[in-house]
């Protein structure tokens, strides 16, 4: 458990370190300390097109 207490305590340290640049991100608003009923779950949708192309054969794949 101590190698685990270690890498516990270094990024501790690091979340510490970056509290500030996380909050001017979030506009202001600081994560850390609100409760899980706080937060507004929000889902983006992206629609995706695809299409087919065939590629031109090599010289080496017409045989």
């Amino acid at each position: 458990m101590a190698a685990f207490d270690v890498i516990r305590q270094r990024n501790l340290k690091k979340i510490a370190a970056q509290k500030d640049l996380r909050i001017s991100l979030r506009g202001g608003v600081d994560t850390d300390s609100m409760k899980a009923d706080e937060l507004v779950e929000e889902q983006i949708m992206v629609a995706l097109d695809t299409q087919k192309t065939l590629a031109p054969l090599g010289e080496d794949e017409l045989d």
